[in-house]
């Protein structure tokens, strides 16, 4: 299993990286569609 590195991202950037506006992302953080902070998983080789 390789290691995992865990990178903590803004709203804006969570919204370009998912092609969806900034408001869109905070509404699914208010509403407990994206848990805690928004982070993105880098597979390390």
């Amino acid at each position: 299993m390789a290691a995992q590195e865990i990178t903590t991202i803004g709203t804006t950037q969570a919204a370009y990286l998912l092609g969806i506006c900034v408001q869109r992302v905070r509404q699914l953080l208010k509403s407990g569609r994206i848990k805690g902070f928004v982070t993105v998983i880098k597979n390390i080789l």
